[in-house]
């Protein structure tokens, strides 16, 4: 995520299990807690991170071990990014009975957006605003 983020470079992406809010995460006191930079929360959630790779395809997956907390809450924070792009078929959130990561869907994802797409400029070209 944060990668994808950060590096204009990568064309689509998928995230696992990533959807969380910094405080909800903490405050549970779980031990998956790899997404966190210190004090990164005072600035921004990870869904506003999540935001930056818009308009860049992205499919965030909730898999069966069930470390992603309120990630609809997630996913509806980032969903407004990518319809005012008007691009929201790029963004998708889907459940998974497999645990840790879900290969066939991340599979399923890159072919379409890497091997189907036949516009691959539109993938490369970081958004502009007019």
């Amino acid at each position: 995520l944060y990668t994808a983020a950060l590096d204009e470079r990568i064309c689509a992406t998928v995230v696992c299990d990533y959807m969380v809010r910094f405080d909800s995460s903490l405050a549970s006191g779980r031990k998956h807690t790899c997404q966190h930079i210190p004090h990164l929360r005072r600035y921004a959630e990870l869904s506003d991170i999540a935001s930056l790779i818009a308009p860049r395809p992205a499919l965030y997956v909730r898999t069966a071990m069930g470390i992603a907390q309120d990630p609809e809450e997630f996913f509806n924070a980032v969903c407004p990014v990518y319809e005012m792009l008007e691009v929201p078929d790029r963004l998708r959130y889907e459940e998974s009975r497999v645990r840790g990561f879900d290969n066939d869907a991340a599979v399923r994802w890159f072919k379409r957006w890497l091997v189907e797409e036949e516009d691959m400029d539109v993938l490369r070209r970081p958004y502009r605003p007019d």
